[in-house]
């Protein structure tokens, strides 16, 4: 059996430096430019391809590259 990604750890998120050219790796293997960051409720913005803001929750950030 083959285990997929696994979200990002709370203590990971809260020590992260974030940039202007940040990326997050979805849980669904897309790689998204980071726009804002919200530490409170640990979730970071990004624009889709339509240009429509979405924010998205830590258990949906496999990665911050």
């Amino acid at each position: 059996m083959v285990q997929g990604p696994t979200p990002i750890t709370p203590e990971a998120f809260d020590v992260l430096a974030f940039t202007r050219k940040t990326r997050a790796r979805l849980m669904d293997g897309r790689t998204v430019y980071v726009t804002a960051v919200d530490f409170e409720r640990r979730q970071v913005k990004f624009y889709n391809e339509k240009d429509v803001p979405y924010w998205v929750n830590l258990d949906k950030i496999s990665a911050i590259v």
